[in-house]
């Protein structure tokens, strides 16, 4: 098998239309054509699935059958760049941990750091819910811990990307 030919699953792969088999005479559901309309040789999976406002998972199924059809092949990997979590992500921690527990805040978020072999400047922002439930097993009154927990919940839902 042609190493184009193999299926990739991956939210950053790219597929273009084939250049040997075209749509016509093929069976395709309303939603398969609506993918095979944005595959360009420009759009990863991801882009697609954002862009019909599908499930990634649908999208990667739908992107399978058309591929089976050999109507798409791969274009390219685009390597996804990594996303590391700025500054002022942890002066934020910082300022909601020290509403729960005091001015030992920026020591318990530095030790959790340590324990967990964690540098500042490469925090990955998927990383981010592993540290909060890390700095919130600190916290011992369960109250407070959820309260922490809620505060950097918003967070990542109004500030983090």
């Amino acid at each position: 098998m042609h190493p184009k030919r193999k299926f990739l699953a991956y939210p950053h792969v790219i597929y273009k239309k084939s250049e040997i088999e075209s749509p016509e005479g093929h069976n395709l559901k309303t939603a398969e054509w609506a993918v095979l309309t944005q595959v360009d040789g420009q759009k990863s999976l991801e882009d697609i699935a954002v862009i019909l406002a599908s499930d990634l998972r649908d999208i990667i199924r739908m992107m399978q059958t058309l591929h089976m059809e050999r109507l798409v092949e791969v274009a390219k990997l685009k390597k996804p760049e990594p996303k590391y979590v700025s500054e002022s992500f942890f002066k934020d921690m910082e300022q909601a941990l020290t509403s729960i527990v005091g001015p030992v805040a920026p020591y318990v978020i530095e030790d959790t750091l340590a324990d967990n072999e964690f540098l500042k400047t490469n925090i990955l922002k998927e990383q981010v819910p592993e540290l909060i439930e890390l700095v919130s097993e600190e916290i011992s009154d369960e109250d407070k811990k959820v309260m922490f927990q809620a505060q950097m919940l918003n967070y990542i839902k109004n500030k983090l990307d």
